[in-house]
């Protein structure tokens, strides 16, 4: 992008989304070496809770609208488990829980969307 583009280390780091430093160690690197970003990967509060609220979720889905749990009953419940964290972010948990297509299959926190086991 520096040379074919003529972009400055800015711009490239505003398009890309990654730090000055970053882009900067990159354009040093050899140009042979392709320099990959890998976002650290972590366990959360919620990680060990989210199979529950997956359960949770899908014996909810099989109810009336009136009939499921709410988001305040669902933090009680994971807090009732052991969740030591706060109800915005079991909302948040929820939330990804409840976009679970199928049962077979895992959150993969390094790329950002779901996999089979």
């Amino acid at each position: 992008m520096k040379l074919r583009d003529q972009l400055s280390l800015s711009e490239i780091a505003k398009r890309t989304g990654l730090s000055r430093n970053k882009v900067k160690k990159w354009l040093k690197a050899l140009s042979d070496v392709v320099p990959r970003y890998e976002r650290a990967s972590f366990e959360g509060k919620l990680t060990a809770f989210e199979p529950t609220l997956h359960q949770v979720l899908v014996a909810d889905a099989h109810r009336p609208k009136q009939g499921r749990r709410s988001g305040r009953a669902l933090f009680a419940q994971i807090q009732a488990q052991g969740y030591r964290g706060g109800y915005p972010q079991s909302l948040k948990g929820a939330h990804a829980a409840r976009r679970l297509p199928a049962q077979g299959t895992l959150y993969d926190r390094e790329r950002g969307h779901y996999r089979d086991k």
